[in-house]
């Protein structure tokens, strides 16, 4: 696209979805408490990862506690919002989860840490469903500044 654009004699655009991105990451990396409760995440996603002993045991858990079969996902450092999709899939899993730790060695998520991380997942979700959208097939470089004002509502209100 860059290419394209460059030999049209077009004023380059630089896409907004890796802006957002870079900005989004850039902010959750600032907040140490952010940063210290990611790794922390990370290490338990780590953890069912590399352990199936342990996703099974997770899932016998959601079985007594009638739960959906879900696995834990991990974040990606290249993109933020697998930071999103793993604390949102972390706060579905709070139950059993919480369960398997209690009987593990691994540290706890505190009650003050699942706020946050709570917290964190409705900031966050406006951000990855304009994401989503400006990458869809079907954007339109028109859609670009409705979208960010949305978003900028958003954290008016929040």
């Amino acid at each position: 696209m860059k290419r394209a654009v460059r030999l049209a004699s077009l004023n380059d655009i630089d896409c907004t979805v890796h802006k957002m991105q870079l900005a989004i990451r850039n902010c959750l990396d600032s907040q140490e408490t952010i940063k210290i409760i990611k790794q922390q995440c990370k290490r338990i996603s780590t953890h069912f990862n590399h352990s199936t002993i342990a996703q099974k045991q997770l899932q016998a858990i959601q079985v007594r506690l009638n739960q959906p079969h879900l696995k834990v996902f991990q974040d990606c450092i290249t993109r933020w919002n697998t930071t999103f999709y793993m604390f949102e899939r972390f706060l579905k899993v709070k139950d059993s989860l919480s369960l398997y730790i209690n009987d593990s060695e691994i540290n706890p998520i505190l009650p003050e840490e699942w706020k946050i991380i709570e917290r964190l997942t409705e900031l966050l979700k406006p951000f990855e469903e304009a994401t989503r959208e400006l990458s869809s097939s079907h954007a339109l470089i028109s859609s670009i500044i409705p979208i960010i004002q949305m978003l900028e509502k958003k954290l008016m209100t929040f």
